[in-house]
This record gives C-alpha cells, sequence and structure tokens, in this order.
C-alpha cells in the first residue's frame, strides 16, 4: 500500500519527538538519582558536640556577608528583609549564603569535636551536611534576632 509522503514524514516527525521525550525523561531521572547520590544523611548524634562551633562560626559568617552588602550597598537604605535574606540561606551548602559550610571539617581533638577551616571549598558528605544540620537548627531557633541583630549593627 502506497502512503502519501506527507503522511510517512509526519510519522516520521512523531516517531523522532517521542523518541527525544523519552531521552528527556531519562535524563530527568538521572538527575534526580545523582543529586540523591551526592546529598549525604547527616549525623544527627555529633549536633550536641558541634552546636557551639557551629554557631560561632555561622555568626561570624553572617557578619561578615552583612559587612559585605553593606559597603556593596552603602548608597541604598537597607532593611531588616535584606539581612533576613542573608539568614535564609546560611545553613544551606548547596547555596552561596551557606558555601562556607562547605570550607569546614569535624575533627576530634582529645575527647572534644570541633570545626577545623580549611582554605577553599569541598565537597559537602556527612561531616558537611552535620555542619549543616547543626547550623540549621541555631538559624530557626534564632529566626528572627539574627536578621534584627546584623540590622541593629548598621
Amino acid at each position: 500500500k502506497n502512503q502519501p509522503s506527507s503522511m510517512m514524514a509526519a510519522r516520521l516527525i512523531i516517531f523522532v519527538l517521542l523518541s527525544q521525550l523519552l531521552i528527556m525523561i531519562s535524563y530527568a531521572q538521572q538527575d534526580k538519582d545523582y543529586l540523591k547520590m551526592i546529598r549525604r544523611d547527616p549525623i544527627t548524634k555529633m549536633k550536641k558536640w558541634i552546636i557551639c562551633d557551629t554557631c560561632k562560626t555561622a555568626m561570624k559568617e553572617a557578619n561578615r556577608r552583612a559587612r559585605g552588602m553593606r559597603e556593596a550597598l552603602k548608597n541604598k537604605e537597607l532593611t531588616e528583609e535584606h539581612y533576613n535574606n542573608i539568614t535564609k540561606y546560611m545553613c544551606q551548602p548547596y547555596h552561596d549564603h551557606g558555601q562556607w559550610i562547605t570550607t569546614y571539617d569535624i575533627l576530634k581533638k582529645k575527647k572534644k569535636l570541633s570545626l577545623v577551616h580549611h582554605d577553599g571549598y569541598g565537597k559537602c558528605s556527612h561531616e558537611c551536611e552535620t555542619i549543616a544540620y547543626a547550623c540549621e537548627d541555631v538559624r530557626e531557633r534564632y529566626e528572627e534576632e539574627i536578621p534584627e541583630y546584623l540590622y541593629a549593627k548598621m
């Protein structure tokens, strides 16, 4: 049976489009799997041992970011909302504001756990996720106070 060439072309186009759709779905699933693969679970039992160091370090980082923002926007009137944006993401190692977390490791010194700073960013594994977990606990507890403090330091 002879089909008109336009009908054959339409079928070919549909076939190509469906093939591309299946390939895109496959890559999207691989991206999801990749994100699951690179994210690690925090070691939740360590939180109580590192929370003080984490809090001090996070506040230093928040202050540093706030100073940088004040300098960059010195001709603009800053509101508390500007500082909310700094603190909102400061405990997320995959965000610019939380990237500082990847520069720390947890080290056991005698019978104490401490955060140790390294130059440059590292990969975020269990230790990094543990620091982020402790940081997020502090951030949630003082969600209103931290931006107020940064704003007051203007």
